[in-house]
């Protein structure tokens, strides 16, 4: 795949394997890493054109004009480079809420500005351990919940008895979001790799869980899609991203997925 325009093209592999980046005359898809690395050598390579740089008329006026006209094109060349690779590169905001903590995944626009991609929240399970009482273990009394509650409750009750009776050291992934101009690029996977990974080297965390539920922005409050026409569809496309970036299912009807930090590796 090669690309000759001056912008940068998003790219995902048809099976999602491979999530990144093509730049202007390349055509290799560039992950995170690769940018960061690319980004490294070129500050480098900056500095060092900029050391080098003749200052004195050792060569005679032309030919001194001549070399340094050379080193300022060079220099120039890898400032605009340098400018395109930060504008491939995703920029993670950390924003606390009082029940969750929230990564906003950004991209730099053409015009030089933060754009929000996308979004993911993350509640320590200690936090929902209030749903872990003899109160709700009645049938009868889980009915007169709100849908929302009654998939709380039934994560705590698949997470304690699968995962981690104490309920420590496991955190849950919810609130997975993209707005709607990004959709169908594969932002979805960096987001969620960037998060996991975050968690298993900053934390002593043992378990990452989640329970997909697709849900929509509707004058800036969240819309559930439960009951909508297309509920089950979007919540099997959510099942089959978390399960393409390490996750796997636990063994309960209602759909439960968690990750280790033994696949923490990052696309």
């Amino acid at each position: 795949m090669f690309n000759s325009t001056s912008g940068i093209l998003p790219y995902a592999s048809p099976d999602y394997s491979v999530t990144g980046f093509i730049l202007p005359h390349s055509d290799k898809v560039l992950t995170s890493e690769d940018i960061d690395r690319k980004i490294k050598r070129t500050e480098e390579r900056i500095v060092k054109l900029t050391q080098g740089m003749p200052h004195r008329n050792t060569h005679g006026g032309k030919s001194f004009r001549a070399e340094k006209r050379a080193a300022q094109d060079q220099v120039s060349l890898a400032s605009q480079r340098l400018k395109l690779l930060n504008r491939a590169k995703f920029h993670f905001i950390k924003k606390d809420t009082p029940y969750a903590t929230q990564r906003i995944m950004s991209l730099i626009n053409k015009s030089g500005k933060l754009e929000t991609v996308g979004a993911l929240s993350i509640t320590s399970m200690q936090l929902l351990s209030i749903f872990d009482s003899p109160v709700f273990t009645s049938i009868d009394n889980i009915l007169h919940h709100p849908q929302e509650v009654r998939n709380l409750i039934t994560l705590v009750q698949i997470v304690k008895s699968q995962l981690n009776k104490s309920l420590e050291n496991i955190v849950v992934l919810g609130d997975l979001y993209i707005f709607p101009k990004f959709r169908g690029h594969g932002y979805a996977n960096p987001l969620i790799q960037k998060v996991c990974k975050e968690i298993f080297s900053t934390t002593e965390t043992k378990f990452i869980a989640v329970s997909p539920d697709p849900f929509e922005y509707e004058n800036g409050l969240q819309k559930s899609l439960h009951e909508t026409p297309d509920y089950e569809s979007k919540k099997a496309r959510l099942i089959t991203l978390y399960l393409r970036n390490g996750f796997v299912p636990c063994q309960s009807d209602f759909p439960v997925l968690y990750r280790t930090p033994f696949k923490i590796g990052a696309l």
